[in-house]
């Protein structure tokens, strides 16, 4: 099963991804439900309508609540411990890009988005305590609709600012998903395999399996950890935004596996 997509086979995968997200499934049976009550009045009808609103009920409920979404990422997040036992010298340091922020609207100019951000600054803050000599920002464009600043070159720029010379960047800008991060670094990189391999904790555990597929030897360094310690409260049973935002990247992330796992690329 091949992974490599043409740009319309990519903005179809993208297109379809919607369906991995529980908002999806959750529209999608309320809709049901909606069309069901409009048609004609059947005893089967009314049942399957009840049946699709308790299940989009149910689920909005289930995966808006802060222990499921902690629970659901604390699974991804707690594979690999931080900080990384006895860090080395490393023969690059390898930043995953995780969203870019276009200049528009109220929004004056470009900014790396929130994950994005964090990874930068924890790549900077490595390579500055000398742990590798070149700084890898792997990240292209993937907006399959629009054209989108390049988010490694974004990246690059907030490295130099702080401090980190030109000659010790190496951009990696045209991958759009972390598969082909992983294809596009080794490119890059060839024959060094010894990395020391920076995104959020809850994308650590696909990141690593694709790089040690493409023939690396990395060592994890989670930044930017989604869950703590819970403390249980009442309003811990009351539905909320985050908590939903937060179980649908963790089911991203598992069904991201499964399908890596199918294809043969992990």
């Amino acid at each position: 099963m091949s992974l490599e997509m043409s740009p319309a086979l990519y903005g179809l995968y993208k297109t379809l991804k919607i369906f991995v997200f529980p908002v999806t499934w959750i529209t999608i049976s309320l809709v049901v439900t909606l069309v069901l009550l409009l048609g004609k009045p059947t005893p089967s009808r009314w049942k399957m309508a009840r049946i699709c609103a308790a299940f989009a009920l149910g689920l909005f409920y289930c995966l808006s609540l802060g222990p499921t979404s902690t629970w659901l990422a604390s699974i991804l997040e707690s594979q690999y411990p931080f900080p990384p036992e006895a860090l080395q010298r490393y023969e690059a340091i390898v930043v995953l890009g995780g969203g870019v922020l276009p200049a528009g609207g109220a929004r004056p100019l470009t900014e790396l988005g929130p994950s994005t951000l964090r990874r930068t600054l924890c790549g900077v803050a490595l390579l500055q305590e000398n742990l590798a000599p070149v700084l890898v920002l792997s990240a292209g464009d993937a907006e399959p609709f629009a054209t989108r600043p390049t988010e490694s070159t974004e990246m690059q720029k907030l490295a130099l600012h702080l401090g980190v010379p030109d000659s010790a960047i190496v951009i990696e800008s045209v991958s759009r998903n972390t598969y082909e991060s992983a294809k596009e670094v080794k490119k890059l990189l060839e024959p060094r395999s010894k990395i020391l391999l920076v995104t959020s904790a809850i994308h650590i555990p696909r990141s690593m399996l694709l790089y040690a597929k493409q023939g690396f030897r990395p060592t994890a360094f989670p930044c930017g950890y989604s869950v703590g310690a819970i403390s249980w409260h009442p309003l811990m049973f009351v539905p909320n935004v985050g908590a939903l935002d937060l179980s649908s990247d963790a089911i991203n992330e598992f069904l991201g596996m499964a399908v890596y796992r199918l294809a043969g690329k992990i």
